[in-house]
């Protein structure tokens, strides 16, 4: 078939990116459900190949509810890892078949496709691919996109996307009509470093706050005209100070954290092997505290140490990483994977994601870093990984959402302690 241009909106990362294969500290074949789609999965029960067909056997299950895209899985072993990973850290399908049989789940990942009603292909990356931040997020350059044409026939796997158009309301609600401009305004304000990244956060806050009461109130047609007002308020200087009303308040603070801190110690207590970074943060923060403490969950000594950590760590990890969270918030928003994400959440509780991700890296960061005496590379990218990958594959962010709010605790000025 004759391939023809087409027109892709996309990060100039992605272009750059190459997979390192064995030679990445991690891999993407452990520790997740991998579907296969329909026709991938007729291709494979064809396969000749003596070992290939016996692991296939075994490590490939039909889907009860399966469809199109998501027709079987692979079986993965006892070390939550995908039967055709082998012991020289390759895929024995692609070892010996080639890219091409790849299903379409291990063909994208770890890019991201979406393609609108209109006819606009956008692609991205997830965080959770060490090169990926590498790549992406490291470089302290602000993050930049570009429209390129890319050569296809229909069969490419950024073609095979679910259809996400930013222009039309049946997808996102009538906010959707609007969603373009509000994702451009919050990239531009993310990307203001006139402002701590921190600050860029709330302010995105406030205009997602903002958005929701338009939206409460039907008032569609004005969400363009506010989130340009936000984005010139931003480049003029005037949320300079906005941050000053929120003093430093530990108690608030520490009830705030309690929250995040309460995930952290269930997710790790149930995926360890996911997220060994999260099991590293809750022995540590266990080693402060007595048995009596532990037993009645008395959690103010820990609060107290970690406040100190971040005291200490995150002024200097600021001075030498702060483009990097930036990065990833502005991809994270471009994704659409912290904007319109979730159909069940308001576009201001787009923003509670946010911050919660924010003060969770930032504890994860400063109370890691003391083993070393600072955030070096690794661990940063570390973090950063086993965050995005805890925000792709969990579906918590509702429930601590509505924590918060149980206790009125999801404000604008609540989630201010929350960033300070």
């Amino acid at each position: 078939m004759e391939k023809k241009p087409i027109a892709v909106l996309h990060p100039d990362y992605y272009t750059k990116f190459s997979c390192i294969g064995p030679a990445c500290e991690d891999h993407c074949c452990k520790g997740w459900s991998i579907y296969i789609d329909k026709s991938t999965y007729k291709k494979y029960k064809r396969i000749s190949d003596p070992e290939l067909a016996k692991v296939m056997n075994k490590g490939v299950q039909t889907l009860k509810g399966r469809n199109e895209q998501n027709f079987a899985k692979f079986v993965l072993n006892a070390d939550m890892v995908c039967p055709f990973y082998d012991e020289d850290k390759l895929c024995m399908i692609q070892k010996k078949l080639g890219e091409t049989m790849l299903c379409t789940t291990c063909q994208q990942y770890p890019r991201l496709n979406r393609m609108t009603r209109m006819g606009q292909v956008e692609l991205s990356m997830y965080a959770t691919c060490p090169e990926m931040v590498r790549v992406a997020l490291l470089p302290k350059e602000p993050m930049t996109f570009s429209i390129s044409e890319f050569q296809a026939d229909g069969s490419e796997f950024y073609l095979k996307g679910t259809y996400a158009d930013l222009t039309n309301p049946s997808y996102f609600g009538e906010t959707g009509k609007h969603a373009w401009e509000i994702r451009e305004a919050c990239i531009d304000i993310l990307q203001c470093r006139t402002l701590p990244v921190r600050d860029r956060i709330f302010v995105v806050g406030m205009l997602l706050n903002r958005i929701t009461e338009l939206e409460a109130e039907k008032e569609f047609d004005k969400m363009p005209s506010v989130a340009a007002a936000y984005v010139a308020k931003t480049l003029d200087g005037d949320f300079a100070d906005i941050m000053k009303p929120f003093a430093e308040n530990p108690d608030r603070q520490a009830g705030m954290q309690s929250i995040l801190l309460n995930h952290i110690m269930l997710t790790g207590a149930l995926r360890s092997r996911q997220f060994p970074l999260y099991t590293q943060f809750i022995e540590k923060i266990t080693g402060w505290m007595t048995a009596e403490q532990l037993e009645e969950s008395n959690y103010s000594q820990m609060y107290g140490h970690i406040s100190t950590l971040i005291q200490q760590y995150w002024p200097p990890f600021l001075a030498k990483w702060e483009h990097v969270l930036e990065n990833y918030f502005v991809n994270l928003l471009f994704s659409l994977q912290g904007l319109f994400k979730h159909p069940a959440l308001t576009p201001y509780q787009h923003f509670i994601t946010l911050a919660e991700q924010y003060s969770m890296m930032r504890m994860l960061l400063c109370v890691l870093a003391e083993e070393k005496g600072e955030v070096d590379e690794a661990l940063l990218t570390g973090i950063i990984t086993t965050q995005a990958n805890e925000a792709m594959h969990s579906d918590t962010a509702k429930r601590i959402i509505d924590n918060y709010a149980a206790n009125g605790n999801d404000t604008l000025a609540q989630m201010a302690f929350l960033l300070q």
